[in-house]
Formats: C-alpha cells, sequence, structure tokens
C-alpha cells in the first residue's frame, strides 16, 4: 500500500505485506498483518535461519506464506547449514546467490525463481550432499551442484540438470550400461553432451577424491526413461538390466513410484562400493537397501517381459532423508538375514529368507530380488530359487520342514564369517540352522547365529543348506482364550481348561531365544501344575493338543 498523506488503518483492518506514504503518519489501531514477503539483508551474518538477517526480520517458512528474496546488492548471500528449511516462493536475483551446505536441505513450497548463472548452489562433501526440493522451476538462471567422489571406487550418479557435457568429467571415469549390447561401455570423448534424462552413469576418480559440478537447468516435474530387454544370441540369453537414476538433487520414495513402473520389476539394485556389491530394495520388504534412493543416485532396474518398459520418477515422491540410505527398513515377519565377511578386505554381502503364506514357491518380482553380483574379490551370497541367484528369498511355509540352498563365492581364498539377524521376528518354537555340506556340520543359528569357515576357491558353490522347521505346522492355531488358559504364580506354571474338557497332549516351555527348555505330558485333567525350575524371567509356552495348539507368555520367579 503506497499513499500520498496519512494512512489510518483501524480495528479489524487486516495489511498484506506493507504500507507506505510520501508524507504524514501511518495509525495502526489493533490491525492483522500478514507479511507475505522476506528480502534477505545478510545484516547479522550468512545463516538462512538468522531472523535479523531478512526485511521485516522472520525467517521465511511455508506455513505462514512468507516468501524469499534474495537481492544482488546484499552481503553477504544467504548460506543454509541447518535441516527442515522452507520458503512458500524462492526468487534469486541476478548477481546474488543461494547456497545450501553438504546434507542440509530447503524446500519451496511454491515457485522459484532463479536469475543469474549458479544462482543455486548445492554442495557436496564426504558427510553428504545437498537436498533440494521444488514445486517449479522459472527465470533464465541456473543452478550448480556439486558430487563428492572418493577415490578408485565406482559411483553409480544420475545428472540432476536438463544437459550436461563432459567437460566437468576431465580427469574422471565415465561409463554407462548398454542394456542391448549386455555391458559398460566408456565416454571417451572431451565434449560429449549427456543430455538423457534418468539415465545412469558409473563414474570414477583416479587416485585421490575429487568434487565434480554440473551446471545448468535442474530436472523438476514428473519424468520418466523407457527400459528394454533384449536377447543375446551369443549366450542365448535375455538381459533387461538398465541402469537409470534419480534425476533430482532430492531423494525419492521409491514405495511411492514402483507401483506406476511398467513391464519393470518393483526393485532397485543400489551399487555400494564400501560393500563392493549391490545393495537392493524390492517393494515387498526385506532387501539391504532403504526404500529411499539418494539425491542424483543411479541404480538398476529389470525388465522382466521382453517388452518396453518405463520407469517413471514422480515429482511428489521427493523427499529430504539424511540418514543411511544403505540401511534396510520396513522388513516383515519371519525375516532370516545373513551377512557374509572375511578378513582379507572389507567387503561384505547380505541375503534375506522369509515366509509368507501369500507368496509363492517361484520368483515373483517385487519380492524376490535376484541376485547382482559384485566385485569379484567381496564374498557373494545368495540362496537359489528354480536354481537362480537371488538375494531375497520369498517363501510360504508349505510344509513341516523347508530347505533352502545357500551359495558362498569370493575370488580370495581365506576365513570368512556367515552371521545370522531377526531370528527375533520368527516365532519362538521354529528351529533355524544352517548346514555346512562340505565339513557335514549342521548348526542352530538361535543358539549359535555366527558361523566361521575356511573357504577355497574350488569349493562347490552351493556349499551350504538353510533348514527351517516348523513343529506346528499342519496344527490349527486356536484362540486361548476360546479354550486354555496359560498363567503363572511364583514358580508354578498353569494350564487350565476352559471348554469343560480335560487337557491332553504336550506342553514345551522356551526362553526368549526359542531353546526348548522343559517338556511335560498334560494329566487329562481341567487343571494341571508345572515348576519348571527355571532362572527368574519371561517363558514362552506352547500347548499341543488333538484339538489345536495354543501359545502364551509367562513370567515365572
Amino acid at each position: 500500500m503506497v499513499g500520498g498523506g496519512i494512512i489510518n488503518l483501524n480495528i479489524g483492518a487486516t495489511l498484506y505485506g506493507r504500507a507506505l506514504t510520501t508524507s504524514g503518519a501511518i495509525n495502526l489501531d489493533a490491525i492483522n498483518a500478514t507479511i507475505t514477503q522476506n528480502v534477505w539483508n545478510g545484516s547479522a551474518s550468512a545463516d538462512w535461519n538468522t531472523a535479523a538477517n531478512w526485511s521485516p526480520g522472520i525467517v521465511p517458512s511455508c506455513s505462514l506464506a512468507i516468501n524469499a528474496i534474495i537481492p544482488a546488492g546484499a552481503t553477504p548471500c544467504p548460506v543454509i547449514s541447518d535441516t527442515g528449511n522452507y520458503a512458500d516462493n524462492l526468487t534469486i536475483q541476478n548477481g546474488a546467490t543461494l547456497t545450501i551446505n553438504p546434507g542440509k536441505d530447503l524446500t519451496v513450497c511454491g515457485c522459484t525463481e532463479m536469475n543469474g548463472s549458479d544462482a543455486l548452489i548445492l554442495k557436496s562433501d564426504n558427510t553428504g550432499t545437498a537436498s533440494f526440493i521444488d514445486n517449479g522451476i522459472s527465470g533464465t538462471g541456473t543452478a550448480k551442484v556439486e558430487r563428492y567422489l572418493s577415490q578408485n571406487a565406482w559411483h553409480y550418479t544420475c545428472f540432476p540438470i536438463t544437459t550436461t557435457q563432459t567437460n566437468p568429467l576431465q580427469g574422471i571415469y565415465v561409463i554407462y550400461y548398454s542394456e542391448p549390447a549386455h555391458h559398460f561401455h566408456y565416454i571417451i570423448s572431451l565434449d560429449s553432451t549427456l543430455d538423457q534424462t534418468m539415465l545412469g552413469y558409473g563414474i570414477w576418480s583416479d587416485g585421490s577424491n575429487a568434487t565434480v559440478n554440473f551446471s545448468g537447468t535442474l530436472n523438476t516435474g514428473s519424468l520418466s526413461i523407457p527400459v528394454s530387454r533384449t536377447y543375446d544370441i551369443s549366450t542365448s540369453d535375455y538381459d533387461g538390466w538398465n541402469l537409470v537414476g534419480n534425476p533430482y538433487p532430492s531423494a525419492v520414495d521409491l514405495s511411492l513410484l514402483t507401483g506406476s513402473w511398467t513391464n519393470v520389476e518393483a526393485t532397485a539394485w543400489c551399487w555400494d562400493p564400501v560393500a563392493g556389491v549391490y545393495k537392493v530394495y524390492p517393494s515387498g520388504g526385506g532387501g539391504s537397501h532403504t526404500k529411499y534412493i539418494p539425491p542424483e543416485q543411479g541404480f538398476f532396474v529389470h525388465n522382466y517381459t521382453g517388452s518396453s518398459g518405463t520407469v517413471i520418477m514422480n515429482h511428489g515422491a521427493r523427499v529430504h532423508k539424511g540418514e543411511d540410505f544403505l540401511k534396510a527398513s520396513d522388513d516383515p515377519a519371519n525375516l532370516l538375514k545373513i551377512m557374509a565377511s572375511g578378513t582379507i578386505n572389507s567387503y561384505y554381502d547380505e541375503l534375506s529368507v522369509y515366509f509368507n503364506d501369500s507368496r509363492k514357491q517361484d520368483y515373483e518380482p517385487g519380492y524376490d530380488a535376484w541376485k547382482y553380483s559384485g566385485l569379484a574379490e567381496a564374498p557373494q551370497i545368495y540362496t537359489l530359487v528354480n536354481n537362480k541367484k537371488v538375494s531375497v528369498n520369498a517363501l510360504p511355509f508349505s510344509q513341516k520342514n523347508i530347505t533352502v540352498p545357500m551359495g558362498f563365492s569370493t575370488s580370495i581364498p581365506g576365513n570368512y564369517t556367515l552371521v545370522a539377524t531377526n531370528i527375533g521376528s520368527f516365532d519362538a518354537t521354529i528351529k533355524i540352522s544352517l548346514e555346512d555340506l562340505k565339513l557335514s556340520t549342521t548348526q542352530d543359528l538361535k543358539l549359535y547365529p555366527s558361523y566361521t569357515f575356511t573357504y577355497d576357491t574350488l569349493d562347490n558353490a552351493n556349499r551350504f543348506v538353510l533348514h527351517f522347521n516348523n513343529p506346528s505346522f499342519g496344527i490349527a492355531e486356536r484362540n486361548i482364550d476360546h479354550a486354555i488358559q496359560i498363567y503363572s504364580n511364583e514358580d508354578h506354571l498353569y494350564i487350565k481348561s476352559l471348554d469343560g474338557n480335560p487337557l491332553k497332549g504336550f506342553g514345551i516351555l522356551y526362553d526368549l531365544p526359542g531353546k526348548e527348555l522343559f517338556r511335560y505330558q498334560l494329566a487329562n485333567t481341567m487343571l494341571n501344575r508345572f515348576t519348571p525350575g527355571v532362572m527368574e524371567g519371561y517363558y514362552f509356552v506352547r500347548i499341543v493338543t488333538d484339538a489345536g495348539i495354543y501359545n502364551g507368555k509367562v513370567y515365572l520367579r
């Protein structure tokens, strides 16, 4: 509001923005003032979150619909060094810059207008990469996005700008995967244009850590890329592997995306240079990678039909995530994980086997996940589905005893260790063991989850077998409240019939890890009392009768 004289704002009036007058006074009487924009002045520091750096003194936000304007003349220019930052709209004028430090983030709920070269700078180092989420970009300016590379390792990336040249990658090896040719190709031109959105590339810094910079117009909106599956007559097999990537300068949540992919498994295989293997996210859960793909990260997908497929990246799946992307989450129940590592190097591998009665014995895309082999010198561990290697194996518990063949291989002989985890996700009565066919030994993984062995490159790759035993398979479960009550008092365990029928059968007492401690015969009476003579603590109880089985948990002392 601009006036030439006195401005009076009375009770109940609402002011949006500023009130200016060329002469006279401005009178305010209990009005509602709404600030719609903040202009950066940098009077206190370069910190975005310091209110004194903004005129009229409020940090931008979406909840208050406060815009952010970064003018060309104000110094120092703002730097974001915290997480959880927002602006309603963002304008960066020509000559100004906004910098987001590694691991920090900004979300613009409205439009982002950039003017000038490298107006927005997204930093990256060995601690992380800056994250930026827009909701539409305008202006003639560009952004500069950094990507940190640790030395002597392949990093899969996806360029976050609409078009880039190989010039920023001088001294860096660059490869891409050709699905029709079934192998990687090097890019050797010094001035190639890399302009296929969502195509993944491998980049390598030889001999030293490096940071590469990509300048241009940021990718935004919903994007997609076709993926193929080509028959190779020389190998009598199909390929179907395509290296694609997250084209945004923020993470994406794959659980919000894979359902819209066509003719492509709802699974992502992500290279981990530290482990020396591919970690996998299947949408059904149980993988070794989270559902989050980091900013500008490349990953493999698999076309399993032969028809043209499509991988879609939806703008609505963009998120800020600062957690370890390589740590799995959202695991299903009845899931066994096994990690393989050695003493020769620091590489390691993981597999998962889990049981769900809605799953099938055959390979199911999105639930099972093929084993994509990593470095030859890294340990490779897998199970088999129809003699095909998988990293994630989803099965029904179709019989009392289930055997799952398990393979191990590496190019370096030596001592290696298999460690079973997540055993607590199984019912206490289910027994899980590992058989070593070479040594003719079997180990109870519930009692001893770590198994060390000596490996020779001449060993049979399919050296191990996992055994799962469900003693209650085929006996219908019944609700305890309907027929039997299981309870304790002091050091006594009581089993009481609630339906008027004497109890016939037997009971088993287990400790929390699932070890059987006490087995007893029911006395064909309405009430059975036992004194197991165990240490004070919680225990599992299983009662097996002709009518069904009953489970309970008691505290004995």
